[in-house]
């Protein structure tokens, strides 16, 4: 046994942690899929998928298992790995993808909207008298034309990911949005198209097309504001990184300088500093002197000074004088690098509570299905006329209200707030424990003012 343990341990201390971009999640059980096929894959320690940074940070024997076998995994489980190559290019990209992802929706949402309107007037003529004036065959058929844009271009994700799900035998949030929407516009087009297949008593059968599009479009509303949400709280990492110039003044060993991109600066090479420009990288100064504005990494708000032999810090501003300073520390290895990825790292870490919510997703779908089944079993057996209509109707509602968006986002969500909004005022939350356990705290001893004053004298 005592062997055993150890070697875990020797092979815990070779293991490497990477976090992958992964895209195609939209509830909490996605997110327990990916782990679950992650850890499945031999030479993974452990998995961890974060829902609101739309990433899995896994553990992993690098002799044993290499990324393109992690990357299948996630793949044959229905999602998909976006191939970074540098870890500060993976969060610039990952932050233009959800730019892009929430100008798509906004669009979407719009085109949704605006026939939206349309389709609901049009299903009210009792409110809408003008709306009489069209013949019911030819207004339904209008309104039926109008609903499949909005199911198959503005909800056009949700079946996709339910196509994706049910080729992997799998149930969620898509497959709530997809088979009660469905359920409606099917149940309307055949009532449209074949209205004496459905003829109830004493009149024609009524159609739901408004129901389709209304519950498409609120639902599209909710992914902005997630997608919205997840956009605005990794902005400390973003303002974090954004803080490295673009390029760096490179020094010939003739004494002549060319400027070069920052991705191109190696250990060992000699830079040229300006007053007023950022320090590119971390190094050590080997010429000049110069005060330096470290607050936004150190939160001291008083410059230091820097001579030869003085360490500085990439994305610091060089005030006033001139430095020659040697690059030490370079990309993912940068000061700046590493306090991004302590903040992800913290974002992407799981809270018990968040833990207990994901159990309960992983359940929550299949019993959905089962409960908004026999609620329309029991309109059918003892519900009024016309039972088909009123089972239908109590099929789509327990669908729809039941989907567990909230469920899987709160959490992660109010966890990427926190520790973004820490980031952004100077504080660096390791891990999501100690922030749950934060409320906790009743006092906080600080060793000294300079990292909690502006430096500025103000008029008071």
């Amino acid at each position: 046994m005592q062997n055993r343990d150890e070697a875990v341990k020797e092979q815990r201390k070779n293991s490497v942690k990477l976090t992958l971009p992964v895209q195609g999640m939209t509830c909490a059980s996605c997110v327990l899929r990916v782990e679950n096929a992650l850890k499945r894959v031999d030479g993974v320690d452990n998995a961890v998928v974060n829902l609101a940074t739309e990433s899995a940070t896994v553990e992993f024997e690098p002799g044993i298992v290499g990324v393109e076998k992690l990357k299948s995994a996630v793949e044959e489980a229905g999602y998909k790995i976006i191939d970074v190559v540098d870890e500060l290019d993976a969060i610039k990209a990952e932050a233009d993808a959800r730019a892009r992802e929430y100008r798509l929706l906004w669009r979407k949402f719009v085109v949704g909207a605006i026939l939206t309107s349309i389709i609901v007037i049009g299903s009210m003529p009792e409110v809408f008298g003008f709306v009489k004036a069209v013949n019911t065959t030819i207004r339904n058929y209008l309104l039926m034309i109008m609903t499949i844009p909005v199911l198959f271009y503005v909800g056009k994700r949700f079946f996709s990911g339910f196509l994706s799900s049910l080729k992997h035998a799998t149930a969620d949030m898509n497959t709530l949005v997809s088979v009660g929407t469905s359920a409606a516009f099917a149940y309307s087009s055949v009532a449209t198209i074949f209205p004496n297949v459905l003829a109830s008593a004493g009149g024609r059968p009524e159609v739901y097309f408004d129901t389709s599009a209304v519950i498409i479009t609120l639902v599209l509303l909710g992914k902005i504001l997630e997608s919205r949400a997840k956009w605005k709280s990794s902005e400390a990492v973003r303002k974090l990184i954004s803080l490295q110039p673009s390029s760096a003044h490179f020094l010939l060993d003739d004494g002549s300088q060319v400027e070069i991109p920052l991705s191109s600066v190696e250990v060992g090479n000699v830079l040229r500093v300006y007053p007023g420009e950022r320090i590119p990288v971390d190094g050590k100064v080997i010429d000049g002197y110069a005060s330096v504005d470290e607050s936004a990494l150190t939160g001291e708000s008083m410059p230091v000074e820097k001579t030869i032999g003085s360490r500085v810090l990439g994305g610091t501003v060089c005030l006033d004088g001139n430095l020659k300073i040697v690059a030490e520390r370079v990309g993912k290895e940068s000061f700046i690098a590493r306090v991004a990825r302590l903040v992800e790292e913290a974002q992407t870490s799981k809270p018990p509570v968040q833990k207990l919510a994901d159990k309960v997703a992983s359940v929550f779908v299949p019993v959905v299905i089962g409960i908004s089944l026999l609620s329309a079993l029991a309109w059918f057996l003892a519900g009024p006329q016309p039972v088909l209509i009123h089972s239908l109707m109590a099929f789509v509602a327990v669908l729809i209200v039941a989907c567990p968006c909230a469920l899987g986002l709160a959490t992660p969500t109010a966890i990427m707030v926190g520790t973004g909004r820490g980031a952004e005022m100077g504080i660096l939350i390791k891990n999501t424990d100690a922030l749950e356990k934060a409320r906790k705290v009743t006092a906080v001893i600080l060793d000294k003012t300079g990292t909690v004053t502006a430096g500025v004298m103000t008029v008071v």
